[in-house]
């Protein structure tokens, strides 16, 4: 059975936060937020993998920043609430949730729209994230998505002396080790870390605030060379006739569609080396 909720179903962020998809892995590990893509309580999680099957499980990607600048203009697509009373209100873009066999998700804004889906590998710690983009604006548009890090058992917040360390493509905090592949481009910065409000462990009476880090961000973007093959009928009949036939050729960049909309795909595979020997908390 496919689940399909549109714009009536969060006309309010408290109405979004209602309802959760679950994704498993046959491990015990699995992938759970709400439909508008928040961590409403401590154990959401977008890559909550499993040491040890069927639950010594650890957080480790709590949840993922994604923010659209369509030219000069910043666009917070997703959603969360924080400890501090500030808020993310990226549903406001969201047009579609579903879920049948993977969680999917629609964002149309400015003439851009945006296609997200999260797959995780059966009996393996492993899950990918995929976006598609079609920009069918004047304006070059470029997606930013920071992921944001936990590496606890399942439950427990970050600890304060924590640190994350990145090395080229693999993140570590000196016990766990994650591995991730994109086509976009990433960009590393200092740690910087978030602390969110979870609004139904409150309900529950359980721990209200939570805490992740962050270490990179990763970046694509439609090229200005493509959008000046947007006005150049001759240049953008090769650019689709190289798509059509050579996908490979072009498998990394921004391609124009046959309806003109450009299109790109960002893709995130995440790799999860548990090699720790589970605690007892785990």
């Amino acid at each position: 059975m496919k689940w399909i909720y549109g714009r009536q179903d969060w006309k309010t962020l408290e109405r979004g936060l209602e309802n959760c998809y679950l994704l498993t892995n046959g491990l015990g590990g699995f992938s759970s937020l709400t439909m508008i893509g928040a961590v409403a309580r401590n154990d959401h999680s977008v890559f909550m993998a499993c040491t040890k099957a069927p639950n010594h499980r650890v957080n480790v990607i709590h949840r993922i920043k994604e923010e659209l600048d369509i030219g000069e203009t910043k666009y917070v697509l997703s959603t969360q609430e924080f400890a501090d009373g500030t808020k993310e209100e990226g549903y406001r873009y969201l047009t579609e949730f579903s879920f049948e066999i993977l969680p999917s998700w629609r964002y149309l804004t400015s003439g851009v729209e945006i296609e997200k889906e999260i797959v995780m590998a059966q009996g393996s710690n492993q899950i990918a994230v995929n976006y598609h983009l079609k920009n069918r604006g004047q304006k070059e548009a470029a997606l930013c998505v920071t992921p944001f890090f936990q590496f606890e058992p399942k439950g427990e917040d970050l600890k304060e002396d924590k640190i994350f360390s990145r090395q080229d493509q693999k993140i570590t905090d000196g016990k766990y080790a994650l591995f991730f592949e994109t086509n976009g481009e990433v960009e590393g910065f200092t740690e910087k870390k978030e602390t969110y409000f979870y609004s139904y462990d409150e309900c529950d009476g359980r721990r209200e605030n939570g805490t992740a880090g962050a270490v990179y961000q990763i970046k694509k973007a439609v090229t200005l060379f493509l959008r000046y093959c947007h006005y150049n009928k001759f240049i953008r009949k090769w650019i689709v006739f190289l798509f059509y036939y050579f996908p490979a050729t072009l498998s990394n960049t921004s391609v124009i569609s046959l309806d003109g909309a450009f299109v790109a795909r960002l893709k995130i595979i995440i790799i999860a080396r548990l090699t720790a020997k589970p605690t007892a908390r785990e």
